[in-house]
């Protein structure tokens, strides 16, 4: 293998593996569980793999919907009432 390490070829499996948090290192590579290398490594592969790309694309659409889903108001039931320690 004459690849420098980091632009060695990816598996489907392992680029699968990778792409939760290649998908969230889109919107934030600060918070990031992938280094540089593994996110260019999982990139590479993307672009030359149609099944991986389609899993990401869908990945991608289904973090985009649960960030725009609303979160739901706590039911006051669940909600606890520690006025009585005052």
């Amino acid at each position: 293998n004459n690849q420098p390490a980091s632009e060695v070829a990816l598996t489907c499996t392992q680029c699968q593996s990778s792409l939760p948090d290649f998908i969230a290192s889109q919107a934030d590579f600060a918070s990031s569980n992938l280094s540089l290398a593994e996110f260019d490594a999982v990139e590479r592969h993307l672009a030359l793999c149609p099944r991986c790309s389609a899993s990401a694309q869908q990945l991608s659409a289904w973090f985009g919907e649960s960030l725009s889903d609303p979160i739901p108001p706590t039911p006051s039931y669940l909600g606890f009432d520690l006025t009585f320690l005052s």
